[in-house]
């Protein structure tokens, strides 16, 4: 077997051809940082999209043959769906439970509400408008306040960022003299 034998100048030359690739392989590896996810604090409080006159939204989408008037109250007259939106088009649902919504209707009637993201996309998890009827007075009564509390769960996969609500009578003897107040939309940690 043969013997090779390098030069001091050889040798130094590799080694200057290597170091820069085995530098990396033998540095210190840099302790794991371990990020937590940010701290969510919960609400202080009820959130009020609309609450005694005051509107904090974007504006409105409401829809149908009616009218949706913003006052002291929202007077929703005819066949018409109110559809508020949220403040900036962009409501974080974390730390909200519950829907809390206010009605005062004038006809029988039963009452439908949803949810949509930007750009009128459904909430995945979401299975259609959801009937609010039963987290509402066991009798509707007309003329008068009915307090609904509604478990924002319904509305699909939660927490979410959402940019409008529905609110829609349904079943109404006569939709085109229907008139319908709403006051307190709001979202409640509990």
């Amino acid at each position: 077997m043969a013997t090779i034998s390098y030069s001091n100048t050889e040798l130094q030359a590799l080694a200057s051809l290597l170091a820069p690739l085995v530098a990396p392989l033998l540095a210190p590896t840099p302790p794991v940082v371990v990020v937590p996810p940010p701290v969510v604090t919960p609400p202080a409080g009820v959130f009020w999209l609309f609450n005694a006159g005051k509107f904090v939204g974007a504006g409105d989408y409401s829809y149908g043959s009616g009218k949706v008037t913003y006052g002291a109250t929202i007077v929703v007259t005819g066949d018409e769906g109110l559809q508020p939106r949220m403040p900036g088009d962009d409501f974080d649902t974390t730390g909200y439970n519950f829907v809390l919504v206010s009605i005062k209707p004038t006809q029988k009637q039963t009452w439908i509400s949803g949810m949509e993201k930007i750009g009128d996309v459904p909430i995945p998890g979401n299975h259609g408008p959801v009937d609010i009827t039963p987290y509402g007075p066991k009798t509707l009564v007309l003329n008068t306040w009915n307090d609904f509390k509604i478990p924002i769960g319904l509305f699909g996969n939660m927490p979410t960022h959402m940019y409008k609500i529905m609110f829609q009578g349904q079943n109404v003897a006569s939709p085109s003299t229907n008139k319908v107040e709403f006051d307190k939309i709001g979202f409640s940690p509990s």
